[in-house]
């Protein structure tokens, strides 16, 4: 069974769903950190930074390459973890 049209609607909100999941984690890491300055500007900056690049992927009228995507979706968990190790680190 095809499903011709909804295959990329469902893509496109799934991407902009991890943007804005990643720009609300950005906002809740300068809120841990707020303490560790050395910590919380890299890591907000690159959730933001990667929460736009995310959410402008979903948004692209052209088609994204594969690697890509694979590169954003490294990117946001390597972002992640490096944070969630921060927590409990610190």
């Amino acid at each position: 069974m095809k499903d011709p049209g909804l295959a990329e609607e469902r893509t496109t909100l799934a991407w902009h769903r991890t943007g804005l999941s990643s720009l609300a984690v950005a906002a809740l890491a300068s809120h841990s950190f707020q303490d560790r300055l050395v910590v919380a500007v890299p890591v907000v900056l690159l959730l933001a930074v990667l929460g736009v690049a995310a959410y402008r992927t979903g948004s692209a009228s052209t088609p994204t390459t594969p690697a890509r995507l694979r590169l954003l979706s490294l990117g946001v968990t390597a972002v992640a973890m490096v944070s969630g190790a921060g927590t409990i680190v610190g």
